[in-house]
């Protein structure tokens, strides 16, 4: 389920899968703030060009690789990986307001 792959800030400052988490579904407080993480990291990802939305999405929901990724877009890895790197931290800064 796509759910499981929603990103969630948590006090540290980093990103970690729901799937991760231990949470009860039934809790309607959990349901609750699980919509606004996946509304705050919409707003985030708006924040991102076509492209480093693609490389995050493909990175971190799709489970691809840096190559994969890099082959889609005809880049190297290594320019993936600082695409990703950049793309982070405009995320990072955005849900740490």
């Amino acid at each position: 389920e796509k759910d499981r792959y929603t990103y969630r800030k948590i006090r540290t400052g980093r990103l970690v899968l729901l799937g991760e988490l231990l949470y009860d579904p039934n809790d309607q407080s959990d349901a609750i703030d699980i919509l606004l993480i996946r509304l705050d990291l919409k707003r985030a990802l708006s924040l991102l060009d076509e492209i480093d939305r693609y490389i995050i999405k493909r990175l971190y929901l799709d489970g691809w690789t840096l190559a994969m990724v890099g082959e889609s877009l005809g880049i190297s890895h290594v320019a993936v990986f600082k695409r990703r790197n950049k793309a982070l931290d405009i995320l990072r800064r955005k849900l740490e307001e």
